[in-house]
C-alpha cells in the first residue's frame, strides 16, 4: 500500500493525529505492504488503517485497543480483573484464522467487499490502566507513551506562532494530572510524568469527568515504572491494568467485511485477535446481548467479543444506526476460510447493473464509472475483449472519479491490471523514462482530468510524478489489486 496519509511519521498529518499516535505507541507500525494485502473486493481506502479504526474515539486507547497487547499484570488491588493467558499466539505473516459471516443482515443491506490482511508488524506499546466511575457508566483510560529509558525525547524543532509564523517560547509542559492540559480535539488530558507522556480520556468525552479522575489519581513507583491508582474513598475504581511498556506487540491479522444499504449507508465489520485492552473494557453492554458492547456512541462503534477475537462494527460516515451495527454482530456465525472467501460478491455483476455516470475512451480502453446508492466503481472494456471491474469508493453522480493519489488497480480478465483516477485539470502525467515502460493518457472530466495508467509490472505498485508547467506537482500512485 502506498497511502502516505496512513504513515504516522508523515509530516503532512495534522497535529491531532500525531499527538494521538505518539501517546498510543512509541514506534508506530508501518502500513502493510501491497504484498501483505489479500483483498477479495476493496471498497475505498478503508479499512486500511487497521490499528486506527473508529475505536480510537476513546483517544487514550487509540492503538492499544486496536492491536491488542501481549502482557497483562493484575494490579495489587483485589478488584482488578486478570486477563486470560491461554489465548492463541499471534503468528507473524499469517492471516487471522477466525472467520465469521452474518447469517442474516438488516433489511436493505448487502455485502459489497471483503478483505483480509496478514499480521506480523512488531512495535512497542505503553502501560494502560482502566478506571470506572461507581458501579457502571463512565470509564476512564490512562495511557503512557512507551519508553525504554524512562526518558522522553523532546523535539528540537522550534514552535511557530500561528499568528505570525515566528518562533516563540513554548509553554511549560504540565508535570502532574492536576495541571494537565485539556485537548478538545482528542478529547483528553495530557501531561508528562516519570519521563513519559500521559494521556487521560473518559468514555463520555467530557473534560469535567476527566479532571474528576485526574484529581483522584495517585502514582506508585517500581524502578523506572510509574503506575496509577486512585485515592481511598474515590468514586473511581481501577478495573484493568496492562503493563506493556517495552513489550513487543505483534499485530494480528484482520478479516473485514464491507456492507452498504439501499439507502446509501455504509458499514464495516472487522475481526482481529486481541490480548490486551478490549472493547469490553471500556464499552457498555448492549441490552439483550451477552457479548456486544457500545464503545463510542459518537462514532457508533460497537464490538463483540468472541473468545479472544474482537469483532468491530462501525460506520465511518456514521450513516448506519447502532441498531443496524448490533444486528450485524449478533448475526455472526463461525465460517471456514473457503466459505468466507467465496462469499465475496462479483463486482462485474453488481457494477454493470448500476447506472453509468461517466464514459471515457483511452488507449484502447473503454472506461465506465458506475454508481447506485453507496455502491460505486469502475469497469474496463479493452478493445480485444478483455474486461474487468472493481469497487472504488468516490465515484460521484457528476462523473467525478476517485483521486489518483493513491488509487487501487482494477484487475482484468487476462491477469493484467490498469489504474484509473482523477487528477487536477492543469496537471500532466509523467513521460519518457519516468514511466518505466508503462503507458498513461488523460482526458477531460469536468473540471478535472481522468488518467489511465497501464503498468508494465503486474506485481508491483506504480508511482509517477504529475507536472504543472513542466514542474513536478503531485504524484499518481497505483496499488496492485490483490487477488480475489
Amino acid at each position: 500500500m502506498n497511502d502516505l496519509l496512513n504513515d504516522p511519521t508523515d509530516e503532512r498529518l495534522d497535529d491531532r493525529l500525531r499527538t494521538m499516535m505518539r501517546t498510543a505507541v512509541a514506534e508506530p507500525p508501518a502500513p502493510p505492504s501491497v504484498a501483505d494485502l489479500d483483498t477479495l473486493v476493496s471498497v475505498g481506502p478503508e479499512p486500511r488503517r487497521e490499528w486506527f479504526r473508529p475505536l480510537t474515539a476513546v483517544a487514550a486507547a487509540v492503538a492499544v485497543l486496536a492491536v491488542g497487547a501481549l502482557v497483562l499484570w493484575p494490579s495489587a488491588e483485589d478488584d482488578v480483573d486478570p486477563a486470560d493467558s491461554t489465548v492463541p499466539e499471534v503468528v507473524a505473516g499469517q492471516f487471522l484464522d477466525a472467520y465469521y459471516l452474518p447469517s442474516e443482515l438488516p433489511a436493505g443491506w448487502m455485502i459489497v467487499g471483503m478483505e483480509r490482511t496478514k499480521g506480523g508488524d512488531v512495535y512497542y506499546s505503553g502501560d494502560v490502566a482502566v478506571f470506572q466511575l461507581g458501579t457502571g457508566g463512565i470509564r476512564g483510560v490512562v495511557s503512557q507513551t512507551p519508553s525504554y529509558t524512562g526518558e522522553t525525547t523532546a523535539s528540537t524543532e522550534p514552535a511557530l506562532d500561528p499568528a505570525t509564523g515566528s518562533t516563540f517560547e513554548a509553554s511549560p509542559i504540565p508535570s502532574s494530572p492536576l495541571d494537565a492540559v485539556w485537548d478538545e480535539t482528542l478529547p483528553a488530558l495530557q501531561w508528562q510524568q516519570g519521563g513519559r507522556t500521559i494521556m487521560l480520556t473518559t468514555t463520555d468525552h467530557v473534560e469535567t469527568s476527566a479532571r474528576s479522575l485526574a484529581a483522584d489519581l495517585q502514582t506508585q513507583q517500581a524502578g523506572n515504572r510509574t503506575t496509577f491508582t486512585v485515592a481511598n474513598g474515590s468514586e473511581w475504581v481501577k478495573t484493568r491494568e496492562y503493563l506493556l511498556d517495552g513489550t513487543p506487540v505483534v499485530t494480528s491479522g484482520n478479516n473485514s467485511i464491507r456492507l452498504v444499504s439501499d439507502l446509501g449507508a455504509t458499514a464495516t465489520v472487522a475481526a482481529s485477535r486481541v490480548d490486551g485492552l478490549r472493547g469490553s473494557d471500556i464499552g457498555t453492554l448492549i441490552a439483550g446481548t451477552d457479548d456486544v458492547f457500545l464503545v463510542d456512541d459518537r462514532t457508533r462503534a460497537v464490538v463483540r467479543m468472541l473468545g479472544d477475537v474482537q469483532v468491530e462494527a462501525y460506520s465511518l460516515d456514521e450513516s448506519a444506526t447502532v441498531d443496524e451495527l448490533v444486528a450485524m454482530l449478533v448475526a455472526l456465525a463461525p465460517a471456514n476460510e473457503e466459505a468466507w472467501r467465496t462469499t465475496a460478491p462479483d463486482p462485474e455483476v453488481i457494477l454493470r447493473g448500476a447506472p453509468t455516470v461517466a464514459n471515457f475512451q483511452l488507449l484502447g480502453h473503454t472506461i465506465t464509472a458506475h454508481l447506485r446508492g453507496a455502491v460505486s466503481g469502475i469497469c474496463i472494456d479493452r478493445d480485444d475483449g478483455v474486461t474487468g471491474c472493481a469497487f472504488l469508493e468516490g465515484v460521484m453522480a457528476d462523473g467525478s472519479l476517485p483521486e489518483a493519489a493513491p488509487t487501487t488497480g482494477i484487475p482484468l480478465s487476462d491477469g493484467t491490471w490498469v489504474a484509473v483516477g482523477d487528477i487536477e485539470a492543469d496537471l500532466d502525467p509523467c513521460e519518457g523514462a519516468e514511466l518505466q515502460g508503462a503507458r498513461a493518457a488523460v482526458a477531460p472530466n469536468g473540471d478535472q482530468r481522468v488518467m489511465l495508467l497501464i503498468p508494465v509490472s503486474m506485481d508491483q505498485a506504480f508511482a509517477c510524478s504529475l507536472y504543472r508547467d513542466g514542474t513536478p506537482n503531485g504524484v499518481f500512485i497505483a496499488d496492485v489489486p490483490a487477488s480475489r
